[in-house]
């Protein structure tokens, strides 16, 4: 699947708080990337950050939600999931470029 598809896709289940409307969206991301936080901390602590196919199951999940709501925001400002893709590789092609440069 294609990013635009998956953000297509995405809208179908957007869900925004009456009072806040799309802002919602931004808290709920923030929530969920608390909540990713936790389940990698509790890794690190009980398993010495080893990766159980039940722990990656969990992360990817929650990776999934943060997804989600990035979808949303950017569905909500009018932008596609893979524009801002492919100016975030070109972004990161021009640091790395700069970067060689700079140790060169």
């Amino acid at each position: 699947m294609d990013f635009n598809t998956y953000q297509e896709n995405a809208r179908l289940f957007a869900n925004y708080h009456k009072e806040l409307g799309p802002y919602s969206v931004i808290l709920d991301m923030i929530n969920n990337i608390g909540i990713l936080g936790g389940k990698l901390y509790t890794v690190l602590e009980q398993s010495n950050g080893t990766f159980t196919p039940d722990d990656k199951a969990r992360v990817s999940i929650s990776l999934g939600d943060i997804m989600n709501n990035i979808a949303n925001i950017a569905a909500d400002l009018g932008l596609t999931l893979d524009n801002i893709v492919s100016l975030n590789l070109r972004k990161m092609e021009l640091s790395k470029s700069k970067e060689q440069k700079q140790t060169n």
